[in-house]
């Protein structure tokens, strides 16, 4: 009998034990839980502080990078859409005249699609099919749909001014950073062979870089 009685006495302390430490681990658990949520608002804390000071110095630098790039533009307005088609100063206003520029459509503060435009003036036709780069030594060959004529005075123009596709732009930004650089125009019958100026490398590098800091991507 009276190792029953022991028995059933060391059996409410075990339990008794085991409900104590339950709860002792209940507690601990609860206390972790509180610290690691207390470490998770603390740390998305700075975390935001740190992005939104990264995101007003990338603001800053990006404000003072457009204000030094847009006295070399040129704005045409279009009344009617409320929107404006971007140029560098240095390219020209009509298309009887040798030129190799880029430029874009800027919409509601929102570029539109890069555009890639070569002229060529001359006395002579050329009927132009398509145009050889060589930048840098190395070679490359834009194609284009289209190629508008006309001409005046003893004088011929030939041009085309497309959207830049995947393959011109890999054209463009090589030639925004060639050292050297010049394009053969392929016609009909005969080719001329054209250098590209380091003014003219430079206006085009001033132009992707402003389009990029007006929010487009290349």
């Amino acid at each position: 009998m009276n190792n029953i009685y022991l028995c059933f006495l060391l059996a409410i302390f075990i339990c008794s034990c085991n409900t104590d430490v339950s709860k002792e681990d209940s507690k601990m658990s609860k206390h972790a839980l509180d610290s690691a949520y207390n470490v998770k608002i603390v740390r998305d804390s700075l975390f935001k502080v740190y992005s939104d000071s990264v995101q007003k110095v990338v603001s800053a630098k990006n404000t003072l990078a457009i204000k030094k790039l847009q006295p070399k533009m040129r704005f045409k307005k279009d009344e009617f859409t409320e929107s404006a088609w971007v140029y560098h100063k240095s390219s020209p206003g009509y298309v009887n005249q040798n030129a190799l520029y880029c430029y874009f459509k800027m919409s509601a503060d929102s570029p539109g699609p890069l555009r890639f435009v070569i002229q060529h003036y001359d006395d002579e036709w050329l009927f132009i099919k398509y145009v050889q780069f060589v930048l840098d030594d190395e070679n490359f060959k834009l194609i284009p749909s289209h190629v508008d004529r006309d001409n005046g005075s003893g004088n011929i123009w030939e041009w085309f001014d497309k959207p830049i596709t995947d393959e011109s732009l890999t054209i463009v930004k090589k030639l925004s950073t060639a050292k050297s650089a010049k394009m053969k125009l392929i016609g009909t019958q005969y080719y001329k062979i054209k250098s590209i100026t380091q003014s003219q490398i430079k206006a085009i590098k001033d132009v992707l870089d402003y389009y990029k800091l007006k929010g487009g991507t290349i």
